[in-house]
């Protein structure tokens, strides 16, 4: 089987439990549903050889799950400086700057207090994803 095609099932794994994610009505269990496709995604961005983007799902995966169990701030600022580091360790092209934005939004999002600020947010973040998902 083909890298290309590994990736693809991936992303229809991410794209799964990304849409099931927003069927819930908890904040911990929306967050961990996400947590689930972030993890499919981080590999999906690998076999595209996107690490950048990789990296930052990557991250992102355990920001969602360690937000499902707290929102202080300096757990916040922590998952904020992660995203800029791994985008500064992984950057490659400018295009790269629609990983940074939608990491940097998702990770605000992740950690609001109610479930309509979550919701928002990572809509918002999923559209950059989405764009740049095309893109590349």
């Amino acid at each position: 089987m083909s890298d290309f095609l590994i990736s693809q099932i991936l992303a229809l794994g991410t794209l799964i439990c990304g849409i099931a994610a927003f069927q819930f009505k908890t904040r911990v269990v929306i967050l961990r549903m996400w947590a689930v496709a972030a993890a499919f995604g981080s590999a999906h961005f690998w076999f595209l050889d996107a690490f950048e983007a990789c990296a930052l799902v990557g991250i992102t995966a355990t920001r969602f799950f360690t937000a499902s169990f707290t929102t202080d701030r300096r757990i916040f600022y922590l998952f904020m400086g992660l995203a800029l580091a791994g985008y500064t360790w992984t950057y490659d092209t400018p295009i790269s700057m629609l990983t940074l934005v939608a990491t940097l939004v998702g990770t605000w999002g992740s950690f609001q207090g109610t479930e309509k600020a979550v919701y928002y947010t990572m809509f918002v973040a999923q559209v950059l994803w989405f764009t740049y998902n095309i893109i590349i």
